[in-house]
């Protein structure tokens, strides 16, 4: 279990958007399971190969109250948790990308969010998927108890299913 508090590091796999280094000929490779979990060892990677990792941090239960469920539009909710909890994104071989601090703007509840150029950028090199993969993890990191860490989906099947 990691600490549900703190940031955490997370591969990207929508399905518009899989990272590249994730290994599908390997049977121990379950996406399934990395999707309930956000545990890195269901996944398996290409012999020499690094995932992308977005770095996102929890959200404040005051921030997510009083901002995001205000917001009714979904992909600007999960826009809007992705321009506060996305403080980087790790690429192997290359300069670790974040937020330019210049263009984050102090909102409700005195969280700084990053600019909208940070959406655009993201966007731009990964994909919108990816804005949204990542602000429905940072939205569901908010909602974990105290220790919890996960789920971060219901299991197909569930009668839980969002």
């Amino acid at each position: 279990m990691s600490d549900a508090l703190g940031p955490r590091r997370v591969v990207r796999v929508n399905r518009f958007s899989l990272d590249p280094a994730i290994d599908f000929a390997n049977d121990e490779t379950n996406l399934m399971l990395y999707q309930l979990t956000r545990d890195e060892s269901r996944l398996r990677f290409r012999a020499s190969v690094e995932p992308t990792r977005f770095v996102l941090t929890r959200l404040s239960h005051k921030f997510a109250t009083l901002v995001l469920d205000q917001v009714v539009n979904v992909s600007e909710r999960l826009e809007l948790a992705f321009r506060a909890a996305c403080v980087g994104v790790e690429i192997p071989g290359e300069e670790s990308l974040a937020p330019d601090p210049a263009k984050c703007v102090e909102y409700r509840t005195g969280v700084r969010v990053a600019g909208e150029q940070w959406v655009d950028a993201i966007a731009d090199r990964f994909g919108v998927a990816t804005v949204k993969e990542m602000g429905q993890v940072a939205w569901d990191m908010t909602q974990l108890a105290p220790g919890q860490d996960g789920p971060f989906v219901w299991p197909p099947g569930s009668a839980l299913n969002r």
